[in-house]
């Protein structure tokens, strides 16, 4: 919700240390790790209520 009055985001350098969920897949924790993302891992069950909540 913080992001919703914020200019429209173009490039992956503008998200640069933001945290951001990811389901429990190493793979996708590594590559937002290299792009300067901190992923916050989240369980499978958990992902559909993640997403409503947004």
């Amino acid at each position: 919700m913080k992001w919703k009055d914020k200019p429209l985001v173009t490039s992956v350098d503008q998200l640069a240390g933001t945290k951001n969920r990811v389901t429990g897949t190493q793979l996708g924790r590594i590559a937002m790790q290299l792009m300067n993302l901190n992923p916050v891992p989240i369980a499978w069950e958990e992902t559909l209520d993640g997403l409503k909540q947004g």
